[in-house]
């Protein structure tokens, strides 16, 4: 876990410095209720100013290097649904 967050966080540094169109990428872990213990569970929110956006990050040389790594060091594969889940979402109301 240690080794992904390292990796997420690196990669959204180099997110904020070259890729101005998304406006939120946040890396939080989930923490158990009774004795707010870190989990396994890292949620993800990324913010894209269009579709367009969106689907430029994919394929953007980072995303290619960070899946690279992940791959390589047998970390996470966010294709298989055994091992992350992802969601797109659009945002309703609230404040951030």
């Amino acid at each position: 876990m240690d080794r992904l967050i390292e990796l997420l966080t690196e990669t959204a540094q180099r997110i904020e410095a070259s890729e101005h169109d998304i406006t939120r990428f946040s890396i939080t872990r989930e923490v158990d209720k009774k004795t707010t213990e870190p989990t396994n569970t890292l949620v993800l929110i990324e913010t894209y100013k269009s579709r367009a956006t969106f689907e430029r990050h994919f394929q953007a040389p980072q995303y290619a290097e960070f899946q690279e790594v992940l791959k390589r060091e047998d970390i996470i594969d966010f294709s298989d649904p055994n091992e992350a889940e992802i969601r797109t979402v659009r945002y309703v109301s609230g404040h951030w």
